[in-house]
């Protein structure tokens, strides 16, 4: 059984760490649901493993069904993403937060080919959840270096 990974955001650090956690992440876009009535934004995905790679010795890369969502969500924004278009699939390069100066703060998930979700909140207020055991990968999300 492997472990399985739950964190809280608060704030912009706390942010940066769920960035790493969920690089390389796949996602369907009609799995990624934005409620304003409840000013909550949900997904989920399905996370490369990083923190379970093991260097000094082989092991197959893994992956593993993770739930997360943002409160306090006041407007939600997607560039770049296309829903009417049937299942397209985004992989997650990074998230970042940006200070507006008080408590809120914009949000901004980047996914590969240049699309992107930003995300107005009142404060982070985040939680992340691994929701299945893991499974073998069929590879190891490599990227290029660019100077």
């Amino acid at each position: 059984m492997t472990s399985q990974l739950k964190l809280r955001a608060q704030n912009g650090d706390d942010i940066a760490v769920f960035s790493a956690v969920l690089q390389d992440a796949i996602f369907k876009v009609e799995d990624i649901h934005w409620n304003p009535t409840n000013k909550r934004l949900t997904a989920i995905c399905n996370r490369y493993r990083w923190e379970a790679k093991k260097r000094w010795f082989k092991r197959h890369p893994e992956r593993v069904r993770c739930a997360f969502h943002f409160s306090g969500v006041l407007k939600a924004e997607r560039l770049g993403i296309n829903a009417a278009n049937g299942p397209e699939v985004l992989n997650l390069l990074a998230l970042e937060a940006k200070s507006q100066g008080d408590e809120s703060a914009e949000i901004v998930l980047t996914f590969s080919g240049n699309a992107s979700i930003r995300l107005q909140v009142e404060c982070i207020e985040a939680v992340l959840s691994d929701v299945s055991e893991s499974w073998d990968a069929l590879s190891e999300p490599k990227h290029e270096l660019s100077e």
